[in-house]
C-alpha cells in the first residue's frame, strides 16, 4: 500500500490551478475597469460623455452581470470550466476591442451591457473549478487568492493604461481606442491557452500519479464542500465526546480502505461507531487500492458526467449525500433565501459594493481632480488646469507649437493620474491578505467587518478637506479607504458558510451576490450623477462615507445567532 504525501500533491494543485485562474479574473478585471482611466480623455473627445453618462455605464455593466448570472452557472455546469471558461474569454475579448469605435451614448451603454453578460459566468466558473480540487477547509483561501486579482488590477491598471496611452496619435487613433484595444487580446490568448493549462479533474489530472489523483478526489468529495475563510470555532470542530476523531475522519478512514459494504462505509460516518484503528499523518496517508480501484473510480466518474472525462467535472462537485438533487436543491433554496440572516448579509454586501465599484470606476478620475485642485468644486483650480494643458485646451484651435506643447502637458497629466492610482490598490491587496489570514488566525469576523469600514467611512469623510490641503493628502485618503473596502473581501464572504449547511449557502451566496450586484450599479452612477449635479466631488465623497458607517454600524448589530 503506497502513502501519498498530502502536502505535495496541494503545492502541485496550487502550481497548475491557480496561476491561469488568477490570470482570467485579472483579465477580467482589467477589462472591467479600464474604463475608468480610458475616461480622462473621453470627456475631451466625445461631448456624450458627461459624467453622469460615465456613471451610468460604469452601473450598466452590472445590469448584464446580474441577468446572466444564473444561465451562465448553468452552463458552467453543463459544460465544464475549461470549455466554458474559454467561450466566455473569447467574448468579453472581442467585445473589450468594440469600445474603441463607440461614438455615441446608446452604442456605449449596450456595449457595458453585453461586456457584464459575457463577464458574468468568470467568477462562477473560477470558484466551481477550485471546488473540484480544494477540501472546504483549503477552498476558501485558494478564492481568496484569486480574488486578489481585483487589487492587482487596479495596481498594473494605472501603469498599463499610462504606457498604452502614450500611443496617442499612432496609426491615427486616440491614447483611449489603444487602450480598449490592446487591453481586449490577453483574454483572446488566455482562451487559447486554457484547454491546455487548465487541469479538468483530480481523476484526470496528469500532474498527479493514479494513487494521488485518487486520494485527492476522495479528499474533495468525502467532506461537506462548504467554503470557509475563518477557522470554525472549537466548539464547531466536530470532535466526538470522549474521542480525538471526527466523524468526517471516520467516513475517510473506511473510504481510505478500499471497497467495504455500504453499511460499513455509513456506520464509520454515525456519531457512535467504533474508533478506527489509528491513521497515518495527514502529510502520508494511503491512497487505497491503487490501479483497478482507480480505474473504477475514473470510469464512473466518466459515466456520470455523461460526456467523458470533461462532462464529468460537474459530478466531481457533488456531496457524496447529495442524491435526489432536485428535491435537494429546492429545500436548500428555501434554507438559504428565507433565513433572514443571508438577507442582512444581502444588504451588507450592497453597501459594500457601492463603495467598493466607487473606487473601481472613479479613482483615476478622482487622482486628476485632485491633482488639478478640482476635486471639490469644478469651478477650483482653473489655473492649474490651464497649467497642467488641460485636455479641453488641447483640442481649441492653437497654432501648431502651443497645440502641441498643450497636448504633451495633458498627457503628461493623464500619465501622472494613471500611475498615482496604482497606490490605493497596493494598500488595498496588502489589507485584503493580512485582514483575511488574521481574521482565520483569531477566529473571528465582526470586527474583521467593521473595522475596516468604519475606517474607510472616515477616510471618504476627511477626503474634500485633505483635497483642499494639497494631492498627497488626498491620495493618502484614498489609499486608506481602498484598504478598508478590500480588507473586508475575505472575512465577508466567508459569512454564509459558516451560518448554513453546503448547499444552503451556495444559494445564500447567491443572494449576496445579486444584492452586491445592485450595489455596484449604484456606486458609479450615484457617483457621476451628483457629481454633475453639484458641480464636484464633495457631495458624493460624503455620500460615501455615510454608506460606509452605515454598514459598519450594520455589522454591529448583526445578529448571526440561528433564529
Amino acid at each position: 500500500m503506497k502513502l501519498v504525501d498530502g502536502a505535495a500533491v496541494q503545492r502541485r494543485v496550487n502550481r497548475r490551478c491557480l496561476p491561469p485562474l488568477f490570470l482570467v479574473a485579472l483579465a477580467c478585471q482589467i477589462d472591467r475597469s479600464n474604463l475608468a482611466y480610458a475616461a480622462l480623455q473621453l470627456s475631451a473627445d466625445l461631448s456624450f460623455f458627461t459624467r453622469t453618462v460615465q456613471g451610468l455605464g460604469s452601473g450598466c455593466f452590472f445590469i448584464g452581470y446580474s441577468l446572466l448570472q444564473i444561465p451562465a452557472n448553468a452552463a458552467c455546469m453543463a459544460l465544464g470550466p475549461r470549455r466554458w471558461l474559454p467561450i466566455i474569454l473569447l467574448a468579453w475579448g472581442a467585445l473589450a476591442m468594440c469600445f474603441a469605435a463607440m461614438r455615441s451614448t446608446a452604442a456605449f451603454l449596450v456595449l457595458r451591457l453585453l461586456l457584464g453578460a459575457a463577464e458574468a459566468g468568470a467568477y462562477p466558473a473560477i470558484m466551481f473549478h477550485l471546488s473540484l480540487f480544494y477540501t472546504p477547509r483549503n477552498l476558501g483561501l485558494a478564492y481568496t487568492v484569486v480574488a486578489t486579482a481585483t487589487a492587482v488590477a487596479g495596481l498594473m491598471g494605472g501603469p498599463l493604461a499610462a504606457g498604452i496611452m502614450s500611443l496617442d496619435g499612432a496609426a491615427g487613433l486616440r491614447g483611449w481606442q489603444w487602450l480598449f484595444l490592446l487591453e481586449g487580446v490577453p483574454p483572446l490568448l488566455l482562451a487559447a491557452a486554457l484547454p491546455f493549462w487548465l487541469p479538468t479533474s483530480p481523476l484526470t489530472a496528469s500532474f498527479l500519479s493514479p494513487e494521488e489523483q485518487q486520494w485527492l478526489w476522495r479528499q474533495v468529495n468525502g467532506q461537506e464542500a462548504g467554503i470557509e475563510l475563518v477557522a470554525a470555532a472549537p466548539a464547531e470542530d466536530g470532535l466526538e465526546a470522549g474521542s480525538g476523531v471526527t466523524p468526517a475522519a471516520r467516513l475517510e478512514t473506511a473510504l481510505l480502505r478500499g471497497p467495504e459494504p455500504a453499511a460499513a462505509v455509513a456506520a464509520a460516518a454515525e456519531p457512535g461507531a467504533a474508533e478506527p484503528e489509528a491513521q497515518p499523518s495527514a502529510a502520508a496517508r494511503p491512497a487505497g487500492p491503487a490501479e483497478s480501484e482507480h480505474a473504477e473510480l475514473l470510469a464512473a466518474h466518466k459515466r456520470a458526467g455523461g460526456k467523458g472525462s470533461e462532462g464529468g467535472e460537474a459530478a466531481d462537485s457533488a456531496s457524496p449525500s447529495s442524491g435526489g438533487r432536485g428535491g435537494g436543491l429546492r429545500a436548500a433554496a428555501r434554507r438559504g433565501l428565507a433565513d433572514p440572516r443571508v438577507w442582512v448579509l444581502g444588504l451588507l454586501m450592497l453597501l459594500v459594493d457601492v463603495c467598493m465599484n466607487a473606487i473601481h470606476f472613479w479613482l483615476p478620475t478622482l487622482v486628476k481632480a485632485s491633482l488639478q485642485g478640482r476635486l471639490q468644486s469644478d469651478e477650483d483650480g482653473d489655473e492649474d488646469d490651464a497649467a497642467a494643458g488641460g485636455a479641453a485646451a488641447a483640442l481649441a484651435p492653437a497654432p501648431a507649437p502651443l497645440h502641441a506643447a498643450a497636448a504633451s502637458g495633458s498627457l503628461a497629466l493623464l500619465a501622472k493620474a494613471s500611475l498615482l492610482s496604482a497606490l490605493p490598490f497596493c494598500g488595498a491587496a496588502v489589507c485584503m491578505v493580512a485582514n483575511a489570514w488574521h481574521a482565520r488566525r483569531t477566529d473571528e469576523r465582526r470586527l474583521h467587518v467593521a473595522a475596516p469600514m468604519l475606517t474607510a467611512a472616515l477616510a471618504w469623510g476627511v477626503l474634500p478637506p485633505a483635497a483642499a490641503v494639497g494631492p498627497g493628502l488626498a491620495i493618502a485618503a484614498l489609499t486608506v479607504a481602498a484598504s478598508g473596502i478590500w480588507a473586508t473581501h475575505g472575512p465577508l464572504f466567508s459569512w454564509p458558510a459558516a451560518l448554513l449547511d453546503r448547499d444552503a449557502a451556495a444559494m445564500g451566496f447567491a443572494l449576496v451576490k445579486t444584492c452586491g450586484s445592485v450595489g455596484a450599479f449604484l456606486g458609479p452612477f450615484l457617483i457621476g450623477w451628483m457629481a454633475d449635479l453639484l458641480h464636484g466631488y464633495t457631495g458624493a465623497m460624503l455620500m460615501l462615507a455615510g454608506v460606509a458607517a452605515a454598514a459598519a454600524a450594520l455589522v454591529c448589530v448583526f445578529n448571526d445567532a440561528p433564529s
